[in-house]
C-alpha cells in the first residue's frame, strides 16, 4: 500500500513537472514571437524612415544641381558684358533746313509738321509750329524726363535722338518724327553680349528645371510628412526658408506687393484652407508664375516669355538672383537657397548614411 502511494506521488509529481515544464515552453515559444514581430515592425518602420529620407534628399538634392547650374550660368553670363551699343533713330536722308531757330511753319523743308503733342518714352511734349523753332522743340526734349538726346548736325543735314539704352517715339497728332525722316516705334541699341547669352537655349533649358525642380521638392515635402510624421517639422524650417528667400528677392526687385508668406502653413497642414491673400495665382516678369493653389507646380516657367522679357533688358532678373555690383551677393537668393539646401541635405545624410540615386 505504502508502496503504490510512493509511486502515485511520483507519478503526480512528474506530471505536474511536465505540466510546468510545457507551459514555460509555449511562454517562451510565446515571447519569441513577440520579440520577432516587434522587431520586424522596429525593422519595418526603420525602412520606412530611412525610404522618406531617402526621398526628401533625393528631390533636394535635384533641386541643388539645378541652384548650382543657374549659379555658374549667371557667373558666365556676369562675366560678359553688360551693355549694348547706343540706340538711336536718326534721318534716313539729308534734309538741307534752311534754318533750325525760327518757327517750324516758315521751313519749307517742315511744312509736313502740325501743332500738337509727341511722346518720348510715354512723356507728352508740345509743339507749337507757329511759335517753336527746331532748337526749341529740341531744347524741350533734352531738358524733359525721356532721357534722350535729340540733335541736328547741320553738315550733314541729320536729325537724330539716341540714347544709351533704348526708347519709344511716338509721332503724336503732329507727323513731327516723320517730318524729319526719323523712324518711330520702338527703338533699340545692339544687344549685350550678356543679354545675349541669357537669351540662349541652353540658359532658357536651365532656367525652366530650376522652376520644375523647386515644384518637384515641395510635392515630395508634402508626401513624405504624409507618410512619417517625424518629418513634418524637419520640412517646416527649410520650406519657410525657401519661401522666404523668394518672396525678399522677388519683392526687393520685380514686385513689391509679392507675397507668399502663410502658404508654408498651407502646404504644411492638409485641413488648412488656402488664404485669400496667397489664392491663386501670381504672374510675374521673366516668364515666372507661382501657382499658389498648386504645389505640385509652384513655380513654372514661360521659356518664350522670359526670353522677351530678357530682351527688354536683364538687370532686374540679375539682380533677383543677387548678381549684381550693387546687391550683396551673400544675400542674393541662389545663395540663400545653397545654404538651405546644404544643412537639409546633411541632416538628412546623417540618418541615412549613403546619397541615393538621383535618377535624372
Amino acid at each position: 500500500m505504502e508502496i503504490k502511494d510512493s509511486l502515485s506521488r511520483v507519478n503526480l509529481s512528474s506530471t505536474f513537472a511536465s505540466s510546468r515544464s510545457s507551459q514555460a515552453g509555449s511562454l517562451a515559444f510565446n515571447l519569441s514571437r513577440t520579440d520577432r514581430l516587434g522587431q520586424r515592425i522596429d525593422l519595418l518602420n526603420d525602412r520606412k524612415d530611412r525610404n522618406a529620407r531617402q526621398d526628401l534628399l533625393r528631390a533636394s538634392l535635384s533641386f541643388k544641381s539645378s541652384v548650382d547650374e543657374m549659379t555658374r550660368l549667371l557667373n558666365k553670363a556676369k562675366a560678359q558684358q553688360s551693355t549694348g551699343g547706343t540706340a538711336s533713330a536718326s534721318s534716313s536722308s539729308n534734309l538741307a533746313l534752311s534754318s533750325t531757330s525760327v518757327a517750324m511753319d516758315q521751313v519749307a523743308e517742315l511744312s509736313g509738321v502740325s501743332s500738337g503733342t509727341i511722346s518720348i518714352n510715354g512723356v507728352p511734349i508740345n509743339i507749337d509750329v507757329t511759335a517753336d523753332s527746331l532748337d526749341d522743340v529740341m531744347s524741350r526734349i533734352n531738358s524733359s524726363a525721356a532721357g534722350v538726346t535729340a540733335a541736328y548736325d547741320s553738315g550733314s543735314g541729320t536729325f537724330s535722338v539716341t540714347d544709351a539704352v533704348g526708347f519709344t517715339l511716338s509721332n503724336g497728332n503732329t507727323n513731327f518724327f516723320a517730318a524729319l525722316n526719323t523712324q518711330s516705334g520702338d527703338i533699340k541699341g545692339a544687344e549685350s553680349s550678356q543679354d545675349k547669352f541669357l537669351q540662349s537655349e541652353k540658359f532658357g533649358a536651365a532656367f525652366k528645371r530650376f522652376g520644375k525642380r523647386l515644384s518637384k521638392l515641395f510635392v515630395t515635402m508634402d508626401e513624405v510628412k504624409d507618410k512619417r510624421d517625424f518629418l513634418v517639422g524637419d520640412t517646416r524650417e527649410f520650406r519657410t526658408k525657401i519661401l522666404d528667400a523668394f518672396q525678399d528677392g522677388i519683392k526687393n526687385t520685380l514686385d513689391k506687393d509679392f507675397s507668399i508668406s502663410g502658404l508654408d502653413d498651407d502646404l504644411n497642414d492638409d485641413s488648412a484652407s488656402t488664404s485669400s491673400s496667397i489664392s491663386g495665382t501670381k504672374r510675374l516678369n521673366y516668364g515666372m508664375t507661382f501657382f499658389l493653389d498648386s504645389p505640385e507646380k509652384l513655380l513654372e516657367i514661360d521659356e518664350k516669355e522670359f526670353m522677351k522679357d530678357i530682351r527688354n533688358g536683364s538687370d532686374d532678373f540679375i539682380k533677383l538672383f543677387a548678381f549684381d555690383s550693387d546687391v550683396d551677393e551673400d544675400d542674393g537668393l541662389l545663395q540663400k537657397l545653397t545654404a538651405t539646401l546644404s544643412t537639409l541635405n546633411e541632416s538628412l545624410l546623417k540618418n541615412i548614411g549613403s546619397t541615393p540615386t538621383l535618377g535624372y
